[in-house]
């Protein structure tokens, strides 16, 4: 194929311009064009190695020395000797074209077309006017004149570390955190949840595998997503089912309330048991039992308005009884003193804790207090400093109501104080009063008379008023046909009132009723009234009853 006829008719060699018109073809140069091997070094002797001299020794101070400014920016010339290769050695022409720093040659590309393109020459690099500073500490001075390794010493005592204490609050809490981790992983377990470690393993062969509707055992993470898609109701009713986590339930608490106009304190039980106080006097006009039922007479015709004192309820007595004796410090006062006709301060509720028992109904009791000072007197004709503070306690069965009195000055006083006491009953004519047969008393209705203990139970069969003189530790009851009604217990108040107003009394009462009211009530009132009471200057006094319905 490399052969052609020539003019003579003789086969001639085709040249190479032809063959390779025609086609791409390899061919081997005559000569080759390989760098010749730089001759190796020379080797040298080991006796010429110890002939080198040694190094001189290292100062004994190092010395930190200033760079010459001549020298800042010389550059270090390289040794390494790099054989190079021939592109550079083609390209060697255009790169010596290129040294000069001033003007350096513009790039010049070609483009498929043959067409050449000049891009824009560079700007000179110039070196900065003023030579970066290297920091050196002051020329001819050492740092440190000598380096000092001191010996280790175990002069110095190490503290022994203490156990820690039981009583740490952060490991009591993180004692916590693991059993409430437990716990929660366990109970996750037993819902489907993740996997359960080695306890909550020996719990699972003790209590049996979850299965479904079918008897079939599941995995635990295929029960937890079906659960999740409320697609399988999971046999909890094992055997050994553990018993559930018992939830303590939110236990009722007493409500009070203040009525709209602020007249009046409201107090009721959970239980159902409710009191009613008016803020004038600090009366209680109402207290009901858990069924409902009223064990307080209030007069049909009673004032709650403000405007004279209740009758009925429980009015509270101080600090005189009865109408005062002119020569006496309460004589320009009016009957009963001034306590049942003054507005008293609302000072706050509190509550009993709750019973910890199963059946506990919630708290046993609330207590509320009142206040009356001095300085509240409207028009005061008692001209002593005092503080009263009066509490209403309400409980299931019973209702208790005490009063403190603190001399606030520097004067002693007399006072006296009763609850007048009006309790509701079926029939005056079938009620008796006992505890009280061994008592002597006097009688009112015969002009303050000394009577000796009659030694029978009370019965009112007439208009009835009597101060009777017992022991405080001594409990009364008033009965209905023979049956218990209430039991009146005191502290610190020696005499008990009993009084009934009858009909004609009644009658002449333009606030009682109903004109047959006489029938449905009887008052007993625990007191200290048979004499007075002196209270001493920053001295404090304090009594109460309590009155159980039965």
């Amino acid at each position: 194929k490399d052969l052609e006829i020539g003019q003579d008719g003789n086969p001639v060699k085709k040249s190479v311009a032809s063959i390779d018109q025609g086609r791409k073809a390899v061919r081997f140069a005559n000569a080759l064009d390989v760098q010749e091997r730089p001759p190796s070094p020379k080797p040298v002797h080991l006796s010429q190695l110890r002939e080198t001299k040694a190094a001189a020794p290292v100062h004994a101070d190092i010395v930190e020395r200033a760079i010459p400014t001549s020298h800042a920016h010389t550059t270090v010339p390289s040794t390494s000797k790099k054989r190079a290769s021939r592109f550079k050695n083609t390209s060697a022409p255009e790169s010596r074209a290129a040294a000069n720093p001033q003007h350096p040659p513009p790039l010049q590309m070609q483009t498929s077309n043959g067409n050449q393109i000049k891009t824009p020459s560079l700007p000179a690099f110039t070196p900065p006017a003023t030579p970066k500073m290297i920091p050196t500490g002051p020329p001819g001075r050492t740092h440190a004149p000598n380096v000092i390794e001191r010996p280790y010493s175990n002069s110095s005592k190490v503290e022994s570390v203490s156990e820690p204490s039981e009583f740490d609050p952060s490991i009591l809490q993180q004692e916590l955190t693991m059993d409430y981790h437990r716990t929660r992983n366990r109970m996750i377990q037993r819902q489907g949840g993740f996997l359960a470690d080695e306890e909550e393993q020996e719990q699972e062969e003790a209590e049996g595998p979850l299965v479904d509707e079918n008897g079939k055992k599941i995995s635990r993470f295929k029960a937890a997503r079906l659960k999740a898609k409320t697609l399988l109701f999971v046999n909890m009713d094992r055997a050994k089912k553990p018993a559930a986590i018992p939830v303590s339930p939110i236990q009722p608490t007493p409500q009070v309330s203040i009525s709209d106009d602020n007249s009046r304190v409201t107090a009721n039980l959970p239980t159902g048991q409710q009191v009613e106080v008016l803020l004038y006097g600090a009366t209680v006009i109402s207290w009901k039992s858990a069924n409902g039922k009223e064990n307080l007479f209030l007069s049909s015709k009673a004032h709650l308005d403000g405007s004279k004192p209740v009758r009925g309820g429980i009015p509270l007595v101080f600090p005189v009884f009865g109408p005062p004796n002119p020569e006496h410090a309460t004589g320009k006062l009016p009957q009963h003193g001034f306590a049942r006709n003054s507005r008293w301060e609302y000072l706050g509720k509190s509550s009993s804790e709750s019973s910890s028992l199963p059946n506990s109904k919630g708290d046993a009791s609330v207590k509320l207090d009142f206040g009356l000072s001095h300085s509240m007197l409207s028009d005061s004709k008692w001209n002593y400093d005092f503080n009263l503070t009066y509490s209403v306690t309400l409980s299931q069965d019973n209702l208790e109501t005490s009063l403190v009195v603190r001399n606030t000055g520097s004067s002693n006083y007399d006072f006296q104080v009763l609850f007048h006491s009006y309790l509701a009953i079926e029939d005056i004519n079938r009620t008796t009063v006992s505890g009280l047969e061994k008592a002597a008393f006097k009688d009112k209705m015969q002009g303050g008379k000394e009577m000796q203990p009659a030694g029978e139970p009370i019965a009112i069969k007439s208009e009835t008023d009597r101060i009777y003189s017992a022991a405080p530790e001594q409990s009364i009851k008033i009965l209905e046909n023979g049956q218990g009604r209430y039991e009146l217990t005191r502290d610190m108040l020696s005499d008990v009132v009993v009084w009934n107003p009858w009909i004609e009394k009644a009658q002449g009462m333009a606030d009682f009723g109903p004109e047959e009211g006489y029938k449905k009530m009887i008052c007993v009132e625990a007191g200290s009234v048979s004499g007075w009471n002196t209270l001493e200057a920053g001295d404090t006094w304090e009594g109460g009853q309590r009155i159980k319905a039965l």
